[in-house]
């Protein structure tokens, strides 16, 4: 049952790629967790995902708000999304294409009118993704933009289905920057469908992976010697609460998670020793932590940010296997 209600959540996860999502896929992963957990695993997850993925259509109908949103638009549609600017900037990942090629469709249906279509002579422009997690792709393409091709007065909407607050000062701090240094006026404006705190001043308040305590794992405790002795001690979540979003059913539920989660990603760790350094066990980050602690996946490819029990592979089975922005760029060639 809860097997069942997992894979019918998540039903359009790369089914042209990697097959329908079933019960079968969603049992075979979960039983390389021990048996006593693996029940309650799949009750807390159930719960996670149900708000944490993103469908197609989810996404769609998402996009679909924002196209006719009157504060977006300022109550003119056609003239706005006529004259503002779909960036296609993206330096890596297909991530960006394929937001914009379903927002094609989505002005299309709506006014009449395609990504190509806006002009960008408003001096307003449109960044579309997936998701700001640590910041880091975005600040690449927006600084790359602003350094050449942007005019000297800009707006530059941003716009994702997932927004992490650090990730999201980085890459305002960051394009900021150098926008002041080739002395360009911009302009950066956020607009999501889901909004995560993640600051680390604000791990008590956290929506995302964050142990409050390690377990008594062999793995972990080495894991977080290694990190100490490096200068970077484990910074533990204080408090019991479920963060500003309310994304795990009960204090209960979200420990169970981040400690299985934890452990079997040190595991995978030892079992893949050419990971690099910065996928962490809950997930890609460049800092030395646990990792990210991502729990957004999206019908079009799971995070590298979220916990690596969700995509590692093997001899680990994933239950969300991805490709990474080398994939993408070999896919490419051949279209």
């Amino acid at each position: 049952m809860l097997a069942s209600s997992i894979a019918s959540t998540a039903s359009d996860y790369r089914a042209h790629e990697f097959g329908q999502m079933s019960a079968e896929r969603v049992i075979r992963w979960v039983k390389q967790f021990e048996e006593r957990v693996r029940e309650p695993l799949l009750v807390e997850l159930d719960y996670v995902l149900k708000q944490t993925y993103y469908t197609q259509s989810r996404v769609e109908r998402f996009l679909t708000v924002v196209a006719n949103d009157s504060k977006f638009t300022r109550g003119e549609p056609v003239a706005f999304w006529s004259r503002t600017g779909l960036l296609n900037i993206q330096k890596g990942g297909a991530s960006q294409r394929d937001m914009l090629e379903m927002f094609g469709r989505v002005l299309e249906k709506s006014f009449n009118l395609g990504a190509e279509s806006g002009t960008g002579e408003s001096g307003e422009f449109v960044y579309i993704d997936d998701g700001v997690f640590s910041g880091s792709r975005a600040r690449q393409d927006l600084c790359g933009w602003i350094a050449g091709e942007a005019p000297n007065k800009a707006v530059i909407h941003v716009v994702v289905i997932a927004l992490f607050s650090a990730g999201k000062w980085h890459a305002e701090q960051k394009v900021m920057e150098a926008a002041k240094s080739v002395k360009k006026d911009i302009t950066l404006k956020f607009w999501r469908a889901q909004a995560f705190e993640n600051r680390r001043t604000q791990r008590r308040n956290s929506d995302v992976l964050s142990p409050g305590m390690l377990p008594s794992d062999e793995g972990v405790v080495k894991y977080a010697d290694e990190l100490k002795a490096a200068g970077y001690p484990v910074e533990l979540r204080p408090g019991i609460g479920l963060g500003e979003g309310k994304l795990f059913s009960s204090h209960e539920g979200r420990h169970l998670l981040e400690q299985e989660f934890l452990k079997a990603g040190v595991r995978i760790r030892e079992q893949c020793p050419n990971l690099p350094q910065a996928c962490r066990p809950l997930g890609f980050t460049g800092l030395r932590l646990l990792g990210f602690g991502g729990m957004v996946v999206t019908y079009r490819n799971c995070p590298n940010n979220c916990p690596l029990v969700f995509w590692a592979s093997d001899p680990w089975y994933p239950l969300f296997p991805r490709k990474t922005n080398t994939d993408t760029q070999m896919d490419a060639m051949w279209l």
